[in-house]
């Protein structure tokens, strides 16, 4: 166990706190302040013992998002793009190896000309064109619910003095012909909703056969229009996450380098977090790109 005495490490402190707060615009500095947030707060879990015993597992090839970190020299620093060189990886591994990528130009780099922003592309394309296909099902599924229950209003007869009173003191006068359309649009239904429920609070509802029935029926298909139609939205959300995505990637319109000299091992745990809205964890280089980078390596070392 290391012991350093008080005075030490407030006199290490000191000449961290300096740097700290400097001024200074150097890259490094200004990344210091996030960059001691994130690593206390990993020290901190595991101290805790709050990191799981399992990890996400990587095949060789993959592009991960790595936090760097803050670097000595010509180390590389800060959030970067690398690819996972594990040739076996498993969810008990913590690191993975990774080589970072840049879309700077330097004769040590290995080129993988536009194979990643290729890749980019395909991937949101994809996701895109499956959230469309799911968006054009559940229309047809709506659709589908809509017209069931317009067919099935004149299975309703309010013909006793009971039910013709709950519905015209609930301002539905023309109770012989009453038939309600359900709408395919969203909140388009909202009056719909207020109708129903103003029947079931009315004094006599409980008596009404027949405006239980209806108002029960009504409450299953309008329910499960709405349904289809937040799931819709949320399709229509996911397609617009993807296209500011695709903005974003838009600036990095240049070929890709590979960064073999600063190949290094990473805590999974810098890794970000993989989701479909990322392109991180997501697209992996070809078997040809992989091989220029074992071949320069090989050189290398």
């Amino acid at each position: 166990m290391i012991e350093i005495d008080a005075k030490t490490k407030n006199a290490n402190f000191e000449s961290f706190r300096k740097v700290y707060f400097s001024d200074s615009q150097d890259f490094k500095t200004q990344l210091l302040p996030i960059w001691t947030g994130k690593f206390s707060s990993l020290i901190s879990l595991e101290q805790n013992h709050k990191i799981g015993n399992y990890y996400k597992k990587f095949n060789q090839g993959t592009i991960v998002m790595v936090d760097f970190g803050v670097r000595i020299g010509g180390e590389i620093s800060g959030g970067h793009f690398g690819v996972v060189l594990n040739k076996e990886d498993n969810k008990h591994e913590r690191n993975i190896i990774v080589v970072p990528l840049t879309s700077k130009e330097k004769n040590r780099y290995v080129s993988l000309d536009y194979e990643v922003m290729e890749e980019c592309s395909k991937l949101l394309n994809k996701r895109s064109d499956s959230c469309l296909q799911k968006i054009e099902s559940l229309e047809k599924e709506k659709d589908a619910f809509i017209k069931e229950f317009q067919d099935s209003n004149t299975h309703f007869s309010f013909s006793n003095e009971i039910e013709t009173t709950v519905l015209r003191e609930n301002g539905i006068e023309d109770t012989s012909s009453f038939k309600i359309n359900i709408s395919s649009d969203l909140h388009s239904n909202d009056d719909f909703y207020n109708t129903l429920n103003n029947l079931k609070t009315h004094r006599n509802f409980s008596k009404a056969k027949n405006v239980k029935l209806f108002v029960g029926k009504a409450e299953i298909f309008l329910n499960k229009t709405n349904e289809i139609n937040n799931k819709i939205v949320e399709l229509q959300n996911e397609i617009q996450l993807f296209n500011k995505l695709e903005e974003r990637m838009e600036r990095y319109t240049k070929s890709t380098y590979a960064d073999v000299n600063n190949i290094t091992t990473v805590s999974k745990l810098r890794a970000k977090k993989v989701s479909e809205y990322t392109i991180s964890g997501n697209i992996s280089l070809s078997e040809n790109s992989i091989n220029k980078l074992k071949t320069k390596l090989s050189s290398i070392i």
